[in-house]
This record gives C-alpha cells, structure tokens and sequence, in this order.
C-alpha cells in the first residue's frame, strides 16, 4: 500500500526548518547589521542644500529640502552619521551654514512623523549683518546719470572700538541715492542731494530686493540658463535738502526736475555752490543759491565746452576748485576728468587746471586741493599745481580683494553692471578738511568687516600723509565725514543698525583720545 504523506508529514517539517532557519538569520542580520531608519530632514528656510555623511564621510544622500534619508544603526557599536545644511545662494546673504550630528540615541530622540519617520528639523543661524539696499548716483563711461543698485552690509552693533557709542542724528531708513553731503560752518544743518529716477520709487525697492537672477521662460520643455539682471537705472533728476541738525525736519531747496548735484556750503555759510544742469541741458555748471533756498540761483562758472563740472568746493579767499570731465570727440566716452580752480587771487583767478583726478576738496586757506587722483588713491596738491604729495596707496590692490570676497550673488550683480560702464568699487572717497586745516577726513576701504572684506571706514590724515589714523571700524559702511565748527563733532552717513543715517562721534578721536 503507498505511503499517504499529510501535512504534518517529513516535507513539511523539511520547509518549517528551512524558513525558521531564515528568520533565525534575519534576526541575526538585523541584530549585527542594524534596520533602516527613515529620517526626514527639514530647514528653515527651506530649500537649503542638505548632505548626508556616514562614519566613513561617504555622501548617503544630499539635496534640496526636505529631504529624505535611510540611516543604518547597528546593534553593536555606535554609527555616527553628519547632517550638512548650507544655505543656497541667495540665503547665504542672510544664513550661515548649519551641521548635526546623529547617532542611534539621538536618533530615537527625533518626533516622528507618518509611519516610523522620525524628522530632524535645522535652523540656519542668521549673519550678523544683513545686506541691504543702497542707491549709488555715479556716470557711465557715456557720461550718463544713472542710480547703481547695490545691497552692502550692515551690522546691528553700532559701537566702536573703546566702547565709544555713535549719535544718531538722522534717521533716513534707506538710501535710494543720498549725494554729496556738506554741513554749514555753523554746525546747525546738513544738505545733500536726493536722486529722482525715472521709474517710480516702489519699483526701485522691488527690483533691488529681488535676487540677482531669474530664469527665463522654458524652451520645448528645457529650463535655460538663469540670466544676469543689470541693476543701473537712470536718472531723472536730483533735488537738493536740508536738515536742521537740532529741530529735525526735511527742507526742500530745490524741487524742480533738473539734477542738482554736489552741494557744498560756501566758507561763510549763507549760500549754497551745487553742480546743475539748469543753463546747458545733458552737461553740468557751477551754480549757487542761498542756503535757505528756491531763490538767488546764480552762474559761478559756466562751461562753455562739451564737459561737465562736478564737486565745487570753496575756500575763504574765494577760490573755487572743481572736477572737470573730459570727453573722447569722436565716441563722446568719457575719458578722465582735471581738477580746476576759478575766482581766487592769481595765478587762480581765472579757470586753471592744475592735476588730473576728482572729487575735489579745498582747503579752508584756500592754499591745498585734497582729492582722489587717477590712480584711485587719495592725494593733495598745492593750489597753483607746483607740489603734489600722495597720502594712501594700494587702491588696485583693495578692488581685488573686494572683487575676491563677493559672494555668488554679489559676484552676478558685480558681472551683470559691468557693460553699464559704471566704477562699482571705490577704495578711497569723499575727502573733507577739518575747520582748522590741520587734517583731511576721508572715507577708505583699508579696514576690514569681521568676515575679513575690505569695509568703508572713516579715516584721517595731516597734509604730509605720515599721520593716518582709522577713526571708525564698525563692520558697516561710513561714508562722507563732516569735521563741525569749534571741534564738537564729527558727521556722516552710515548704515550701522541696518538703517541708513546721520550719525556723529566725538571729534577728540581725531587726536586718538
């Protein structure tokens, strides 16, 4: 009779040994091997760039998040596994990199989430500084007025070194294109001039704040390329403003669509020198008004060549020293610009030219010209031309190191203005002398931020150049020092606290008390 086998016959006891010995060697697996955990890895702000390292820094999983990742905790021993966030481009203006470390202990610390995913959530810490917007009124090499887009940094603190706290005496908030500040001999008001551009103000806030690319539409289904957006807008015109130092309060001087540039007081205070286009339209003259304003426009000199003057500043013996730019006939480029000066006793009576540069600045004697020669250093000259002494150095040298510190986005913007034909990095700037004449202030690039960028600072010199002092290193920008009557203060524009201003420190850290 054939053998009858059932289910509990020797083929079925054979199969229940084979598969307990498989998961007796599952567990075992499992136990030596470790499972997978599931770990979802989210940022704030989202998008950052997330890298995911064993023990052996081996890459398991990287992306944009969130992202997810299977990590594999032995049973025996410790696995280590290293979270890397690095913020994208445009964060990176704002956030720091941010790393974790997980192991099995923490990783069973993490809330979970649907099914056994269990979520590690990273906060990108925030910069000490924020970039923010600033307006630039420059000329294109077409001699063209345009407001040059920038974003630069600035630091919550406002303190300097020594424990010395700045005043802030005006508050402006931003800087849509403030130029040429000058304060009154009397101390009491500062005046500058505010650009007026041809696209309307909440379009100009827009534009500087979006990032520095944006993509173009998709061609059969292909993301192109992100392009480069030029911020360099042009100008419709420049009022010049007031400001009472002590009663606050905006006063308009000039409010008509013409662009008036370059205020400087005259020595007694009672009227106004500015740079305008009101007699030659698309060139500039040399202009004054009363100090008060809206009355008295008078001719100071009047060009009569295809040139423009800029930057007039006066002495107490009457001279006038300005920039005057030079024109290529034949391209109509700008080509460099002379200093002159007109109205003093001769040899300067009438219009002379004496060195090439810009940015001129008399002395109170009338005797010295300070300014920014050719090469982008800071120079002075004897007013008749004869003597001429350099006071800084190693402009070239600042404009790469600034140019090598910009970060991705900075370095699209830099790249996107270059074909406007406009100076993007000013190493030395904005000379002034003190009431006495002993000393000129000047704003340099010399100093460095915290992260090690060259920063504008405000610094000083006596006329022979062998007593330099950096008066602030605050991280932000400070920019066009203003020495006040009797030694009480010193003013100028900086965007310490995150907010562009009128700020003022002691005058004693001239002499470094």
């Amino acid at each position: 009779m054939p053998a009858v086998f059932s289910s509990r016959g020797p083929l079925n006891n054979r199969r229940r040994r084979i598969l307990t010995g498989v998961a007796v060697l599952a567990v075992v697996l499992l136990v030596l091997g470790g499972c997978a955990s599931k770990l979802l890895i989210e940022t704030r702000p989202a998008g950052a760039q997330v890298e995911v390292f064993d023990g052996r820094g081996k890459t398991v999983r990287s992306g944009p998040s969130p992202l997810r990742a299977d990590l594999t905790f032995p049973g025996k021993g410790e696995a280590r596994y290293q979270v890397k966030i690095t913020p994208t481009p445009e964060q990176a203006e704002r956030y720091e990199s941010q790393g974790a470390e997980l192991t099995a202990s923490s990783y069973e610390r993490l809330p979970v989430t649907a099914g056994s995913t269990r979520m590690l959530t990273l906060t990108l810490p925030e910069r000490p500084y924020l970039s923010i917007p600033s307006f630039e009124v420059t000329l294109n090499d077409q001699g063209q007025w345009v407001g040059l887009a920038r974003k630069v940094r600035a630091y919550d603190d406002i303190s300097e070194s020594g424990g010395v706290v700045p005043a802030l005496v005006v508050d402006f908030g931003e800087n849509r294109g403030l130029q040429g500040l000058t304060l009154s001999p009397q101390g009491d008001r500062i005046v500058y001039a505010e650009a007026v551009y041809v696209d309307p103000p909440a379009s100009l806030d827009a534009a500087v704040n979006l990032p520095a690319t944006e993509s173009l539409p998709k061609v059969k289904g292909v993301d192109t390329e992100p392009v480069n957006q030029p911020s360099v807008y042009p100008l419709k015109g420049a009022n010049l403003r007031g400001i009472n130092i002590q009663g606050g309060g905006i006063q308009h001087i000039t409010t008509e669509d013409y662009r008036d540039l370059f205020p400087s007081f005259t020595p007694d205070g009672a009227n106004l020198l500015f740079s305008s286009n009101r007699r030659r339209a698309g060139l500039l003259d040399i202009l004054r008004i009363r100090a008060g304003g809206r009355s008295g426009i008078s001719d100071i000199y009047v060009n009569h060549r295809d040139s423009m003057v800029l930057n007039p500043t006066q002495a107490k013996d009457g001279t006038v020293a300005f920039a005057a730019l030079k024109r290529d006939p034949a391209s109509g480029k700008l080509t460099g610009s002379d200093l002159w000066t007109v109205h003093g006793p001769p040899p300067n009576e009438f219009p002379t030219s004496i060195t090439g540069g810009h940015s001129p600045a008399i002395s109170p004697d009338g005797r010295h010209v300070a300014y920014i020669g050719v090469d982008g250093n800071l120079w002075v000259v004897a007013v008749d031309g004869s003597t001429k002494t350099q006071l800084t150095s190693g402009a070239a040298d600042i404009r790469r190191r600034y140019r090598a510190s910009l970060s991705t986005v900075e370095t699209r913007l830099f790249e996107a203005n270059r074909p406007a034909g406009v100076q993007q990095i000013t190493p030395f700037r904005e000379p002034s002398w003190t009431p006495d004449g002993r000393y000129i202030l000047y704003s340099s690039m010399e100093g460095l931020d915290p992260t090690g960028r060259p920063n504008a600072d405000l610094w000083v010199t006596n006329r022979a150049g062998d007593e330099r002092r950096q008066l602030t290193t605050n991280g932000s920008a400070d920019r066009y020092p203003m020495a006040g009557p009797e030694s009480d203060a010193i003013y100028f524009l900086s965007n310490r606290g995150k907010s562009w201003g009128i700020w003022k420190i002691p005058y004693t850290r001239i002499a470094g008390e």
